[in-house]
């Protein structure tokens, strides 16, 4: 169910491009929590996105961070002040990156191609 929700809110903005900010190096791309502070980080995971939205509520928060992983690599008070600091794009990569070409010579990727098919391994490297 919520892989559904995720994936309906990415296929809304699947289209839309972002400014790139001019105080940003590079870009990220997987990146989840963990990018330089110079980079903004591209990455569709429906925790990054719920935990930065300001509407949604501490008790949810908690709630959903529980059932994470991240629970096993910070608290949830600092990853949230992570999250603060940090530019993260939700963002399905599927449909290109959302910036407008020759923004940065910087992009960096970990982990990431393994998630995907690859057809859409090919697709990304294009």
């Amino acid at each position: 169910m919520i892989y559904k929700i995720n994936d309906f809110i990415l296929n809304i903005k699947k289209n839309k491009r972002y400014n790139f900010p001019e105080n940003k190096k590079g870009i990220s791309i997987g990146c989840e929590y963990q990018l330089i502070d110079s980079f903004v980080g591209i990455d569709g995971s429906f925790i990054i996105y719920l935990m930065k939205r300001k509407y949604i509520p501490m008790f949810l928060k908690r709630w959903i961070y529980n059932k994470t992983c991240t629970k096993d690599w910070t608290t949830l008070e600092d990853f949230l002040k992570i999250l603060k600091t940090k530019t993260i794009i939700h963002h399905d990569i599927n449909n290109g990156i959302p910036f407008d070409d020759s923004v940065t010579k910087n992009i960096f990727t970990s982990h990431f191609i393994e998630h995907l098919t690859k057809q859409q391994a090919k697709n990304f490297l294009k």
